[in-house]
């Protein structure tokens, strides 16, 4: 019995020292690059890679908490896309237009609604701010219950050597 006791109160302490991992996001622009989807046979949901090309290509990644000890908790939010390399200035895309910049919206969960889709509803804006940096606003209207929204400032990625 003791025994028992011992071994629940170690499991119990165990949770209590359980480190719950912040949520965390990153916002990049990768240059000399390109976005290559892959459309599946009559799926909503495509995939996407960076490649190398000629482009800018956007990313902002936003990962949730993470608590160990609920399963299933953790989720994932992707936005891509890909402006030409000599892109100045500011631009605003709106709705269908978002598809000639290939603007794709991940959102990686244990849900219904998770994969990767190209994006042809909301609007995105994008200036450049600086030599390395970039000002983004994107905002979805998306079917689902869960609305999408960030300004967040991009940071042009080191090159590989």
């Amino acid at each position: 019995m003791r025994s028992l006791f011992i071994l629940i109160f170690i499991c119990y302490a165990a949770t209590l020292n359980a480190q719950i991992k912040p949520a965390s996001k990153t916002c990049t622009v990768e240059k000399n690059a390109s976005l290559s989807i892959q459309d599946f046979d009559n799926a909503p949901t495509v995939g996407v890679e960076i490649k190398k090309g000629n482009k800018l290509v956007f990313t902002y990644e936003w990962h949730s908490a993470d608590n160990p000890q609920i399963a299933d908790d953790e989720s994932v939010h992707k936005l891509y896309f890909e402006l030409p390399a000599n892109f100045k200035g500011r631009m605003l895309v709106k709705k269908e237009e978002l598809k000639k910049y290939n603007t794709i919206r991940c959102r990686i969960c244990f849900c219904i609604e998770g994969g990767c889709r190209r994006a042809d509803k909301g609007e995105l804006s994008v200036e450049k701010i600086g030599c390395k940096r970039y000002h983004v606003t994107y905002k979805d209207e998306a079917d689902s219950d869960e609305k999408y929204f960030f300004d967040e400032i991009f940071t042009l990625k080191k090159q590989k050597k």
